[in-house]
């Protein structure tokens, strides 16, 4: 199994088995299409990522995941990520990434933190770095506008 999902207080939890690549950002793509119908349809939902399994994600894949965070703002919707390593932490900083994304140490801290609807992110001690962009990064309003086009 790549990946599989939970839902838990309107919070709907992917978890994610391997690295991204080609294959997985497509079936992935293809999984996503009705929780994210889902998620739209119910106006106390958000996505979580689990990345506790993944290893590593390459730039070019960050699309993919750029593409649903872009989807849900617009929804005024929670997105976050849970279990990301050192390697991928640092992919999102080369990117200028890292600060777009609220990320938490586990899934049980987000989900416990994404239920309250309207509640700020809070990331976990251990990203006090963190905080939310007031503008997406360089790279995402690039992204942004090619998607509009």
């Amino acid at each position: 199994m790549k990946f599989d999902h939970f839902e838990k207080d309107s919070i709907y939890v992917v978890r994610i088995y391997e690295n991204f690549t080609n294959e997985l950002v497509n079936e992935i793509n293809q999984y996503l299409k009705p929780l994210m119908l889902d998620i739209k349809n119910n106006p106390q939902a958000g996505l979580l990522i689990d990345m506790k399994h993944v290893n590593f994600i390459d730039s070019a894949r960050i699309g993919l995941v750029c593409n649903k965070l872009l989807q849900l703002k617009k929804q005024d919707k929670r997105f976050a990520f849970s279990h990301i390593n050192e390697t991928i932490k640092d992919i999102l900083k080369r990117c200028g990434l890292y600060k777009t994304f609220t990320i938490y140490s586990t899934t049980s801290e987000a989900l416990r933190l994404m239920k309250t609807p309207g509640a700020p992110p809070t990331p976990s001690p251990d990203l006090k770095d963190q905080t939310a962009a007031e503008t997406p990064p360089p790279i995402l309003n690039s992204f942004m506008r090619s998607r509009q086009k």
